[in-house]
């Protein structure tokens, strides 16, 4: 070890500034390697930080639940023999009663969606029967305007139309039950 560090004195002293260079080269080196690792490292730690306290805090709550639970059965361990078949029809009682209630409230929402769909399907119903009674009347006095325009004579059409005009202004005077109307 003693000729080792001989030899490296033995270099610095023969070409001091070729020391004094690679000691400066070294010391840029090292503070560019921490300058740029910094914020590696900075970012690396936090997340390890965030990490270890997150699995801290995950093994405590694991612990308060591991003390619950063993209270939780030391204390059904205390209890007597002849408790247990009470806690068995307790626990059956309240499972019928809780599903009595959830088929209450399934029956009461099917009960609601089928008035909303028979709702809709009377709308929907209104709806066509309102619609083909329109289509019924621009077809019928489409066909009676061809057959008109067709079969009669001017002279003969305007004849037909005052009948008609006659006849609805008859009608109105007399006040005709609705329903009923000129052909």
């Amino acid at each position: 070890m003693g000729e080792l560090m001989r030899e490296a004195f033995r270099e610095i002293a023969a070409s001091p500034m070729r020391y004094v260079a690679e000691l400066i080269q070294f010391a840029v080196l090292i503070g560019l390697i921490v300058w740029f690792g910094r914020g590696k490292v900075r970012k690396r730690l936090a997340d390890r930080q965030g990490r270890i306290a997150a699995e801290l805090a995950e093994a405590e709550n694991a612990v308060h639940e591991s003390a619950r639970i063993r209270d939780e059965a030391r204390a059904l361990a205390e209890r007597p023999p002849e408790e247990g078949p009470a806690l068995l029809r307790r626990a059956a009682q309240e499972a019928v009663s809780q599903r009595d209630a959830e088929v209450a409230r399934l029956e009461a929402d099917a009960a609601e969606i089928l008035a909303q769909a028979q709702r809709t399907v009377e709308r929907e119903k209104e709806r066509i029967s309102r619609e083909s009674a329109s289509r019924l009347v621009q077809l019928t006095t489409e066909t009676v305007r061809r057959y008109i325009d067709e079969m009669l004579t001017e002279s003969e059409r305007r004849t037909v139309t005052q009948q008609a005009i006659l006849a609805s202004l008859d009608e109105l005077e007399h006040g005709a039950p609705s329903g009923k109307g000129a052909a």
